[in-house]
């Protein structure tokens, strides 16, 4: 019900990205803080994105290691759960999406163009 990846170089800096308090949960978990509780989704699965720090992620009992370039996909069923066992904030940024939408078809959706890029 998972995924996880590492992304080299991933990002660098989060000044462009933009919260408004009550619309998601706070992105930075500070050393020792943790979400507190294991959730699931009726619909949805989430893309998890950690921007620096490190800490530990928790899915259906199993707990793995998260930093910066971290991916983790879980699908809506999956019970889940993190925190920060670091010693730095662990920043991330989670993307929720309709579950079960994307097919073997979509890998192959995009178009190469035979055309320059002008800038």
């Amino acid at each position: 019900s998972f995924q996880t990846m590492r992304l080299k170089n991933f990002l660098h800096s989060r000044s462009f990205l933009t919260f408004q308090p009550g619309f998601a949960a706070d992105p930075v978990f500070a050393p020792g803080q943790e979400t507190g509780f294991l959730h699931t989704h009726k619909n949805h699965e989430e893309l998890y994105f950690f921007l620096r720090g490190k800490g530990e992620f928790q899915v259906d009992g199993r707990v793995f290691p998260v930093g910066e370039g971290s991916v983790v996909r879980v699908a809506p069923d999956g019970r889940r759960s993190v925190r920060n066992n670091g010693t730095e904030p662990l920043v991330m940024l989670c993307v929720q999406y309709r579950g079960n939408t994307f097919t073997a078809e979509d890998a192959t959706d995009g178009n190469l163009l035979n055309e320059p890029v002008k800038w």
